[in-house]
């Protein structure tokens, strides 16, 4: 069945993105990519707006990415004895263990740092800019492979034109 995803008709408009997880076969190239349909996804969901705190992640020297409060993310790496709280100044700081795979949802970002809520840690984690272009991406569209082993109410698979060749090859 195909669905068209352009603005308020999409039927993702209104749902909880925890809920909702899309995959595709490309992490880079094409217009079914990871990176182009989580920034498709977010502009749909949790699109900017003038009351809404965002920090511009800068990936490179030509490439950069938005989160905003309230977007969905994804560890992608595993981070031992993290801080929770940045501002903890005391000498043993709350530390935790994040790892590769975890879905979160940042729930404030004040002066650049964003606190992101993991729900399989069932408490938050604040992270600078830093931290986040080293751990974090949007969450959510993720490859197959990332999302193996994970269990979603609702999967939308999403392939282009371009994808049929690559998936024919060894």
């Amino acid at each position: 069945r195909r669905c068209y995803l352009k603005g308020n008709k999409s039927p993702l408009v209104n749902q909880d993105p925890m809920k909702i997880q899309i995959v595709v076969t490309q992490k880079e190239r094409g217009n079914a990519s990871v990176k182009g349909v989580n920034e498709l996804i977010q502009g749909i969901i949790n699109p900017p707006h003038s009351g809404k705190a965002e920090i511009i992640i800068k990936v490179s020297k030509n490439e950069s990415w938005t989160l905003r409060n309230g977007d969905k993310v994804m560890c992608v790496k595993n981070q031992y004895n993290i801080a929770k709280d940045l501002y903890d100044d005391s000498d043993s700081p709350e530390v935790c263990d994040i790892f590769n795979g975890w879905f979160g949802r940042v729930t404030s970002i004040v002066n650049g740092v964003a606190t992101i809520f993991f729900p399989a840690l069932n408490d938050s984690v604040m992270m600078d800019n830093s931290m986040i272009r080293k751990l974090i991406v949007l969450g959510y569209c993720s490859t197959v492979h990332k999302c193996q082993g994970s269990g979603f109410p609702v999967v939308v698979a999403a392939i282009d034109f371009f994808t049929v060749p690559t998936l024919l090859t060894k």
